[in-house]
């Protein structure tokens, strides 16, 4: 846009004045010191001083040719991109001075035009300036948020971890407590009774019945430690199964493809409350009489596809049960997509040893 008013203005004033053969040789000096004066300030440094002495040499032009006064406009052009609003409004003072009525006219159109085209570029840079802090604003946001899940996904299997740990001792410690020193009396017993065996064959019976007793004891107290750390809640895979077949409202299908080793354990736990969510919209919203759900898990990644034949929803828009399943699979840098075109789909996928975007869905 600079580039085209100005070349239009000067080519304006070269046709009309020095290629028609009335310009001198000061005129041309002038003129090209005008055009070298531009294509500085629009290369390298617009200064108010340049802009000042442009002014100068077209106000000489002037007084001796009123036709350089068009070159006026080009001045205003520069005055309103640079932000001196006002300053330009004085350019008018020039045709007033110099052109007659008509030319005034013509010369004050001429102004405006170029005034409202600068302000127009004006305004298209500032917009421009906005929107690359905008976007750099939201890169370097996403970058933030990129980190900040593998550090979050690194932190849940850190827990995850230690959980696994801690619960090794803790059983250990039971068995220990609860069994390991009966085991450990016994073994006393029999060895005694083995060195009594020749010497005291009495007391070698009753300390070897007193052993088949304790062990007796030992096993039964096993029993009942290991019956008192096992989970009253059914875990992994089972729990899932469990959520589908206490669902009511419709028949569901549960299918599992694959080696269904590789799922770590917050894999289970993000598809089961991800299936419970699914089946809880599936009851209120759906109107659906099927629904079929699978898990498959293959060494690069594990998935969960959830499909009822219900009404679906075209039009779909966020909601917080949608909401949460994105962000637990944010956490895993899993993706989830929706569809509610044919029924309403939504698969779930987590890598299993990278990370991954999240695609942004709604829910209905």
């Amino acid at each position: 846009m600079n580039y085209v008013i100005k070349i239009l203005l000067f080519s304006h004033v070269i046709v009309m004045e020095i290629i028609g053969g009335e310009a001198g040789f000061a005129e041309v000096a002038l003129m090209l010191l005008l055009i070298a004066s531009n294509i500085f300030r629009e290369k390298y440094k617009n200064s108010p001083m340049l802009i000042i002495g442009e002014s100068v040499c077209i106000l000489l032009l002037a007084a001796k040719e009123t036709s350089y006064i068009y070159l006026y406009p080009i001045i205003a052009y520069d005055l309103v991109q640079s932000g001196y609003y006002y300053i330009s409004g004085l350019l008018i003072i020039p045709g007033i001075v110099i052109l007659n009525p008509f030319g005034f006219t013509s010369y004050s159109m001429l102004l405006v035009l170029c005034g409202y085209f600068a302000y127009i570029s004006r305004r298209m840079k500032e917009r421009e300036v906005l929107y690359r802090e905008a976007y750099d604003r939201e890169r370097q946001l996403r970058y933030e948020l990129e980190r900040a899940k593998a550090e979050a996904l690194n932190a849940f299997r850190e827990i995850e971890h230690l959980t696994e740990l801690r619960e090794r001792n803790r059983i250990a410690r039971e068995i220990h407590d609860s069994v390991g020193h009966s085991l450990a009396g016994i073994m006393m017993q029999l060895q005694a009774s083995v060195k009594l065996k020749d010497k005291d064959t009495v007391k070698s019976a009753e300390l070897l019945q007193n052993s088949v007793r304790g062990l007796s004891d030992a096993i039964v107290t096993l029993r009942e430690t290991v019956h008192n750390i096992k989970p009253k809640e059914a875990l992994g895979l089972d729990h899932i199964q469990r959520t589908v077949y206490n669902f009511k409202y419709c028949p569901v299908e549960f299918y599992k493809k694959g080696d269904m080793s590789l799922l770590k354990p917050h894999h289970i736990e993000i598809f089961s409350h991800n299936i419970k969510e699914a089946l809880t919209n599936i009851s209120k919203h759906s109107g659906a009489t099927k629904v079929n759900i699978s898990i498959e898990a293959n060494e690069s990644y594990v998935r969960l596809y959830i499909k009822d034949n219900g009404k679906g929803c075209r039009n779909i828009k966020e909601g917080l049960g949608l909401s949460g399943m994105r962000e637990r699979l944010n956490y895993a840098g899993g993706v989830i997509s929706v569809s509610g075109e044919d029924g309403f789909i939504i698969v779930c996928i987590i890598p299993v040893n990278v990370g991954g975007a999240v695609i942004e869905s709604a829910d209905c």
